[in-house]
């Protein structure tokens, strides 16, 4: 059986105010006031916080990744291409 997730809007406290972000969690993870930790650089980052969970549910398989999103972006506007010096 495929792993399922769905997106998350996900708040951390930190000393200056807090930060928000948007990820792709496991359906079992996936409840609103549930603390995560979530997996940054091969290090856990705990105190993370589910305030909202999307509706769609997608198999791990279509997740989208922004690596290579910013990257199709990048090809098909030119931003790709090397910078003319003066």
């Amino acid at each position: 059986m495929a792993n399922l997730f769905k997106q998350c809007t996900l708040e951390k406290q930190i000393p200056r105010g807090k930060v928000i972000q948007t990820s792709w969690l496991p359906v079992k993870y996936a409840k609103p006031e549930t603390e995560v930790r979530l997996r940054e650089k091969g290090e856990w980052d705990l105190g993370w916080k589910v305030t909202s969970v999307g509706e769609i549910v997608l198999s791990e398989d279509l997740i989208p990744d922004p690596v290579r999103l910013v990257r199709v972006h990048r090809r098909r506007t030119g931003d790709a291409l090397p910078k003319l010096g003066p």
